[in-house]
């Protein structure tokens, strides 16, 4: 059973609850909620919002960015972590080129790879939903 407020279900989907990987790599505000809102995007609620917050969010870590902890800090792999819960293959990406984006690693060239894959899943979730509200069903539906 989900516990709303201790351990909510769309944050204990993998191995790792969301907290527990943000706290494990001592992220910033902005960088762990760009995490936050990356992994419970399509699991609450409205997933584009969430996918435009994580937009804000990883921005705002590349306007202010914080000193990364020590490499070899951090147990879990980002990829890995995106892939355990549950999310797309552009997000699992933009996940691994975000851990670039913390490390400072050639900011904006990543920066703009990491908004690239977010939209991508965006533009996606619009198409299905548009398809969805014109009685469009997609191939390989069973109706």
């Amino acid at each position: 059973m989900s516990d709303a407020v201790n351990h909510p279900a769309y944050y204990n989907r993998g191995n790792v609850e969301v907290i527990d990987f943000i706290e494990d790599w001592r992220l910033d505000f902005s960088m762990g909620s760009f995490v936050k809102y990356i992994s419970r995007a399509g699991h609450k609620k409205n997933a584009i919002e969430d996918l435009e917050k994580a937009k804000w969010y990883i921005r705002r870590f590349a306007e202010h960015p914080v000193e990364p902890m020590p490499e070899g800090w951090g147990t879990y792999g980002w990829r890995e972590f995106a892939e355990s819960q549950g999310c797309e293959h552009e997000l699992c990406l933009a996940m691994d080129i975000a851990y670039l984006v913390y490390r400072g690693e050639e900011v904006p060239w990543h920066l703009l790879v990491v908004i690239a894959l977010i939209d991508t899943v965006i533009e996606r979730l619009k198409n299905a939903a548009n398809n969805i509200e014109h009685g469009v069903l997609e191939m390989g539906s069973e109706n």
